[in-house]
């Protein structure tokens, strides 16, 4: 194609009124509008499997550089490419371990943050009428807020150990 000619869209529509061209223009961005809601409805539908593979894309393309040192300084590329995933596993861990931890030892004071909080509900709710201690549910609610809590602090702590 010669750089002095016309587009071929262009060349097709050179004889048209300018609300022909305008119209066949607007029809192709709403093809294309379309085309890209399939695509992204379809990237939706298959999130389950794009997610890991484009997590797993960014950090290939991160950490190539990093496996290619390696191999210049004579480690095999099979063993760069495991030190860099272990060390990419150590740092997961200790975040993972730093974030629990820091929960664990404010367990106390998030505890008395959620009690405050109930009670802050509870006044709330009985200054529009709704007295929650006469009802039913209550023995069933307080159970259910004692064994999440147990729960929770039972996973905490067999992290943390």
């Amino acid at each position: 194609m010669d750089v002095d000619e016309p587009p071929v869209l262009e060349h097709r529509l050179a004889g048209r009124s300018a609300l022909v061209r305008w119209g066949v223009r607007a029809w192709l961005l709403v093809g294309v509008l379309l085309a890209a809601a399939a695509v992204a409805w379809l990237l939706g539908q298959l999130s389950g499997l794009v997610v890991p593979l484009v997590l797993a894309a960014v950090l290939g393309a991160l950490l190539a550089p990093v496996v290619d040192r390696l191999e210049r300084h004579r480690v095999p590329r099979i063993g760069g490419a495991t030190a860099v995933l272990l060390g990419l596993g150590a740092v997961v861990a200790g975040s993972v371990w730093l974030v629990v931890a820091g929960v664990v030892e404010q367990a106390p004071q998030i505890s008395a943050q959620l009690r405050a909080g109930f009670e802050s509900l509870s006044g709330w709710l009985e200054s529009h009428g709704i007295d929650i201690a006469a009802g039913p549910g209550v023995d069933a609610l307080r159970v259910g807020q004692l064994m999440t809590s147990i729960i929770l602090l039972s996973i905490c702590a067999a992290i943390v150990r």
